[in-house]
């Protein structure tokens, strides 16, 4: 129930059914990336989306710093979407906990609440990664 709790928490994943959640649950994974830990790299094929649960990460194009990252928020969707490269490298900025959650995951179950728009997007962040 704790990891259910956990991941509901995060606002991607606050509104989905308890089935939902436990194949985000089979599909995914906690990681506590170190200061300049690299997440996703620019150029590179998407293969997971990140929940930011705690830390900080900076979002990089082209070796410059274009936005932060903070709890709460997610990356990584823009390159699972669009089946394009990454267009942003991510970096931990602090100590961080992520929940990463595989391509056929996120294609299950949490692609179509971003297709129908339903996940919020903060203004400096639209179209990243």
């Amino acid at each position: 129930m704790q990891a259910y709790a956990e991941l509901r928490s995060l606002p991607v994943f606050s509104a989905l059914s308890s089935e939902d959640l436990a194949l985000v649950l089979d599909h995914g994974t906690w990681l506590t990336p170190g200061p300049g830990e690299r997440l996703i790299a620019q150029g590179e094929a998407g293969d997971s989306f990140f929940a930011v649960g705690s830390g900080q990460f900076d979002v990089v194009r082209d070796g410059s710093r274009i936005a932060a990252i903070g709890p709460g928020e997610h990356f990584g969707e823009i390159a699972l979407l669009t089946d394009q490269p990454r267009n942003a490298t991510v970096i931990a900025h602090t100590p961080a906990r992520v929940f990463e959650l595989d391509r056929e995951g996120f294609s299950r179950v949490v692609a179509h609440t971003f297709r129908r728009g339903t996940i919020d997007r903060t203004p400096n962040r639209n179209m990243e990664h």
